[in-house]
């Protein structure tokens, strides 16, 4: 038996032929399905066809459901316009900008509620074909190497802006195409959303970050700024009497009975008077040393100041900061326990020289009276 054709499709013993859906009312359609009947003895026989008519309301439902479809969203069953169903024959798609001419239709009409993005493609519209690359999204999923895929920003066959998801069906005997449409600001509106949450979430952060850091790196701080003020805030060192090395040095440089200089100075106008002018400048000599010795003195006294104690924090966390604070008080401690110490030897040194000059200036002049009777 030879194979029956339709138009342009032939029919043969591994093929099959879905006609319609056709739409006797507004909610009521039929479709047909025919196929070859083999020879049970002889495989390559053709006896001849059977033809199914079917009720197309299963298509209907899936195609009219509007669950989790959001507010726009709605689902579109599109094919090419011819009555097989099928693309014509030869026709090969590629995922190229060359969309080739190719007029599809919505295999079922487009529900009321898309009027506005499909004004004639509804029940009460002319529903008529169109061409493939007025609605791009669709030549994706007939071309597409992936069987599914999306476009955030694409634009209908009315020119409306829309936001799709394809996938093509896996049937043979169709080539039809399920399309989720959905208007682009529904789709965009909880991206821009997100969008928003993150941008406000990173300016609240940095905004926190900023107020806290603040605080944060001056408590962290505040042991290294003690120890800065407390090195600034030094003291001087402590002497036998209560007061400073300076004072005393003072003290001895001004005092009228125990000054070597005082003492001396009549002694050594009676040299300078019998002696002459080299005593004179003898003389003078030993003063300039002797103040000279004393500014000595108190410029030492000047750069040498013991850093004073640091307040130490009280709590139960001890740290790298805690621990230098507490050396550095111990240090200073031990500064103030060592320069007492060091003054007290040096005043009893001073003393003992103190005794000993005394001793050699009296020696000094019963020799110097002693040549100025001779002469």
């Amino acid at each position: 038996m030879a194979p029956a054709r339709y138009g342009d499709y032939a029919l043969h013993l591994n093929s099959s032929l879905f006609l319609g859906p056709w739409f006797v009312n507004s909610t009521y359609a039929l479709v047909s399905l025919t196929l070859p009947i083999a020879n049970n003895t002889d495989r390559n026989s053709l006896l001849g066809y059977t033809t199914i008519l079917m009720n197309a309301e299963l298509i209907s439902q899936v195609i009219n459901s509007a669950e989790g479809l959001g507010r726009t969203g709605e689902t579109l069953l599109i094919g090419p316009a011819n009555p097989t169903n099928r693309l014509p024959n030869g026709m090969a798609m590629k995922n190229t900008e060359d969309m080739p001419e190719l007029d599809i239709r919505y295999v079922v009409p487009v529900n009321n509620s898309g009027s506005k993005r499909h004004p004639t493609r509804t029940q009460e519209g002319t529903n008529s074909p169109f061409s493939i690359s007025d609605f791009p999204a669709v030549y994706k999923a007939f071309a597409a190497t992936d069987p599914s895929g999306s476009r955030l920003k694409a634009t209908n066959e009315a020119g409306k802006k829309v936001s799709v998801g394809y996938a093509m069906t896996t049937s043979a005997m169709v080539n039809w195409a399920v399309l989720v449409e959905m208007s682009r600001s529904e789709v965009w509106q909880p991206i821009a959303t997100l969008r928003k949450v993150i941008v406000a979430c990173l300016f609240a952060t940095a905004c926190l970050m900023a107020l806290i850091a603040f605080p944060l790196a001056h408590f962290a701080a505040q042991p290294i700024i003690m120890l800065r003020a407390a090195t600034l805030r030094s003291v001087d060192p402590p002497s036998m009497d209560g007061q400073s090395e300076v004072d005393f040095l003072s003290d001895t440089r001004d005092g009228p009975a125990d000054d070597p200089v005082d003492a001396g100075s009549e002694v050594d106008a009676t040299m300078a008077r019998k002696e002459g002018f080299r005593a004179h400048i003898s003389n003078w000599k030993r003063k300039r040393e002797a103040d000279t010795q004393v500014k000595r003195e108190e410029q030492r006294k000047r750069a040498f100041r013991i850093p004073g104690r640091v307040k130490q924090r009280r709590g139960c966390i001890k740290d790298e900061l805690s621990d230098l604070t507490s050396t550095f008080n111990d240090m200073s401690d031990e500064l103030m326990v060592q320069y007492s110490r060091l003054d007290e030897r040096v005043r009893e040194r001073t003393a003992e020289l103190e005794l000993s000059k005394k001793a050699a200036e009296a020696a000094n002049e019963s020799k110097t009276l002693f040549i100025a009777n001779i002469r």
